[in-house]
């Protein structure tokens, strides 16, 4: 919004109109327009923004040369972009290769991931990336936790098949560990897993896909925080595992949960998004709820407190399409085009 003010509920974001697609990093947050271009803001050390630049931006600025772009995903200090033919670029920090592009150079403009991937969705964890193909999911960078899948801990420059998964639906990446829904509605998890994140009714760590136990029915979504994950069921309820010392399942407890749980009293909900330690929804009716971590005021409320462990509505947001939260903030799409954050 042109500052670095702490906001507790949403304000609007400069200089951006027809927004189409959103994503947010740990400390940035990029918006895919209409036309194909894309825009982000927000810090900028490792050229996160892709204006070529390493300069901190407060409000949009273009994406230096990036077109026919139709999705796009944040990482930690990363970002990649999903182009109309599948092809993926990607542009920020590169260490352990989560740009793809075979190197571990830092980039401020975009580079084309290599290997000849055509995906159909991305995802950005903490220090690597993720794409769903027509086959299968294929991930790249940090894989010291298992994070891409290939049964390995070897750091990869290039994308990487991830065993033993049929085509997905949807994919998202948390800091240290990735979630796909899989054609026919289970849900698989790799990476990290201390706090139960993958959802296997274990702690341990899977550096190959495990499938969730305890969901009620097939999903169509799924979002990963950073030591919880959620589903989007095809009921349109919420059903989430993993950590919950801040309130992020949801349930109105404080008890972690190795298995899927229901989000207490919600339904209708249209998309989802994980924040490091929140999550939020869109629900049919363009309003906003969320819940987990609060002490930034990334659960929109203007009464920021230390947590919430049940949905709370997000103030003024009424036309919402999407959301997108990362680290310590939440941005929602609107139908208008415009974004609030």
């Amino acid at each position: 919004d042109g500052s670095t003010r702490r906001r507790t509920s949403p304000v609007t974001v400069k200089k951006l109109t027809g927004a189409a697609a959103l994503a947010a990093g740990d400390a940035h947050t990029c918006a895919v327009l209409t036309s194909g271009a894309a825009r982000c803001w927000g810090g900028n050390v490792s050229g996160q923004v892709g204006d070529g630049t390493t300069a901190r931006r407060t409000t949009p600025v273009a994406v230096a040369g990036l077109k026919n772009a139709v999705e796009v995903a944040g990482g930690g200090s990363h970002t990649c972009a999903r182009l109309a033919s599948g092809v993926v670029k990607c542009w920020g920090a590169n260490r352990e290769g989560r740009l793809g592009d075979g190197t571990t150079k830092t980039r401020t403009k975009p580079v084309k991931v290599r290997g000849g991937l055509t995906a159909v969705a991305i995802a950005g964890g903490a220090t690597s990336t993720c794409a769903a193909t027509a086959t299968g999911v294929s991930c790249w960078g940090d894989n010291a936790s298992g994070q891409v899948g290939d049964g390995g801990t070897t750091d990869a420059k290039g994308p990487r098949r991830v065993r033993g998964l049929r085509p997905p639906t949807a994919v998202d990446a948390g800091p240290l560990h990735t979630c796909a829904v899989l054609d026919g509605g289970a849900v698989t998890c790799w990476g990290a897993n201390p706090f139960g994140q993958l959802g296997d009714g274990t702690d341990t760590t899977r550096a190959s896909a495990v499938l969730v136990d305890g969901l009620s029915g097939p999903a169509s979504a799924v979002a990963a925080g950073g030591h919880a994950s959620c589903a989007l069921m095809a009921d349109q309820t919420v059903e989430c595992w993993g950590e919950n010392g801040s309130g992020q399942l949801g349930d109105g407890t404080r008890d972690d949960h190795w298995t899927a749980a229901p989000v207490d009293g919600l339904t209708d909900v249209e998309a989802l998004t994980a924040g490091w330690d929140h999550m939020c929804a869109v629900l049919t009716a363009g309003t906003v709820r969320c819940w987990g971590l609060d002490t930034w005021g990334q659960l929109g409320n203007d009464e920021p407190t230390d947590a919430v462990d049940v949905p709370a509505q997000v103030d003024g947001i009424t036309n919402a399409v999407d959301v997108a939260a990362d680290g310590d903030h939440t941005c929602a799409l609107l139908a208008s085009g415009a974004v609030s954050c």
